[in-house]
């Protein structure tokens, strides 16, 4: 919340995930913010990209090779995201639309994601979901 206050916009945060896991999460590409270890300004979110998808289009420099920064389910969203979603449209797609009109930054945090049996039910207990007014 704190991060979102004070650069007025959106965060997720996000986690380096191996890209075996790919096919579990959604999953953004960006640059890392000047002067910041863990904060990300990202303009591209997709949802379950493939391990070449993944590389042509999410690379992240200063990641370790195959690693790629994931959703883990929580995000301070802006108001406007709401304008996005919809019967048809996914989180992540409304995600990727509110990255493409407003800044939109990542935080990462390791070893914040909750390990479940299944990955649905790792989604289902860890996502949260807050706006900012």
């Amino acid at each position: 919340m704190e991060v979102a206050e004070a650069h007025a916009c959106a965060v997720s945060a996000v986690q380096a995930t191996r890209e075996n896991l790919l096919p579990h999460y959604g999953a953004v590409g960006g640059q890392r913010v000047a002067g910041s270890q863990d904060l990300y300004r990202f303009d591209t979110v997709i949802e379950k990209p493939t391990p070449t998808e993944a590389e042509q289009r999410l690379a992240v420099p200063g990641l370790r090779a195959g690693h790629y920064l994931c959703f883990f389910g929580m995000h301070v969203l802006t108001p406007t995201v709401m304008d996005f979603l919809g019967p048809r449209v996914s989180l992540s797609a409304a995600l990727a639309e509110l990255a493409r009109r407003e800044q939109y930054l990542a935080l990462e945090r390791a070893n914040r994601r909750r390990r479940g049996r299944y990955p649905s039910q790792r989604r289902c207990r860890c996502r949260r979901t807050f706006a900012l007014g």
